[in-house]
């Protein structure tokens, strides 16, 4: 009997997708003979028997890959009802979805980051420490709101921050090799899959959501001790699909609700590679 997997993909993901995901991935896992059942999360509903999804037992699936953590409203509640089920059989254990993806992670491989909803505290730290900055919502996705602060616009600080009153704010030191882009590498069941360099086109932001440009990487580019760190520590918390975002010898981001960069990968390099991504995944769950 084929291997099954659930996806969680709200029904008008293609008005709002910034990648291919909700259509790349269950093509990936049908071509590779696995039963592949799609649902909105927003129609999760719990009875006696644990949580199901348009008349369907979500346990009995050996897989369930939320992509994306679905609307809005109603997302602690679904979080809650997902947490019902059997958290091995998540491609990303429900509390790691929700705790690991941000902005405050991992912040020993970062830039020097500072986070706060503190207007004044991150004014004092600017103005302290001089140089320039990056500001940016601690909650924010695909490039949007981000700043860049030199060292002789720090008031920007404060009329950023006032636009989102009470939101958390990462102040992050500006490194200047984001000039030449970041590199993106794509992670799956603890394997890596791919890089590629993601090069802003104006300004800093390097997102392809957000005008960046993406191109192949040379091996002697990537930090391989960087991201073999974030990969072990990803594998020890069962994250089983990431995007893991590198410039100059600093880790920028580690994305894990829907990360974007397999339709990428495939295109700049020729290669379908979405069989590596189910083998890999498949592997860690035992599948």
């Amino acid at each position: 009997m084929p291997a099954s997997v659930l996806f969680l993909i709200s029904d008008h993901v293609s008005e709002t997708a910034s990648n291919d995901n909700h259509a790349r991935l269950p093509t990936a896992f049908a071509d590779c003979n696995w039963t592949v059942h799609i649902a909105a999360p927003e129609r999760i509903m719990l009875n006696r028997d644990g949580p199901h999804v348009d008349g369907y037992a979500m346990r009995q699936a050996d897989l369930i890959w939320p992509l994306g953590f679905g609307p809005r409203n109603g997302f602690l509640d679904r979080a809650h009802l997902l947490s019902q089920l059997p958290q091995e059989k998540m491609i990303t254990p429900i509390a790691e979805q929700i705790l690991a993806h941000g902005k405050a992670q991992w912040l020993e491989f970062c830039p020097p980051t500072y986070v706060s909803s503190d207007i004044s505290h991150l004014q004092t730290v600017a103005k302290e420490q001089g140089g320039d900055w990056v500001l940016k919502p601690l909650a924010g996705s695909y490039g949007r709101d981000v700043h860049y602060v030199t060292s002789r616009e720090q008031q920007l600080i404060g009329e950023i921050m006032q636009t989102r009153s009470g939101s958390y704010f990462a102040l992050q030191r500006f490194v200047p090799a984001i000039i030449h882009g970041e590199i993106r590498t794509l992670v799956a069941g603890g394997k890596i899959i791919g890089s590629y360099r993601r090069q802003p086109l104006t300004g800093i932001r390097a997102n392809l959501a957000a005008e960046g440009h993406a191109t192949p990487v040379l091996d002697q580019d990537l930090d391989t001790d960087l991201i073999n760190k974030v990969l072990a520590d990803l594998q020890r918390r069962r994250i089983g699909y990431a995007a893991i975002d590198t410039v100059g010898g600093y880790l920028m981001e580690v994305n894990l609700a829907n990360p974007g960069g397999l339709g990428t990968l495939c295109t700049i390099y020729q290669s379908d590679l979405g069989e590596q991504v189910v083998g890999a995944v498949a592997s860690q769950h035992g599948l």
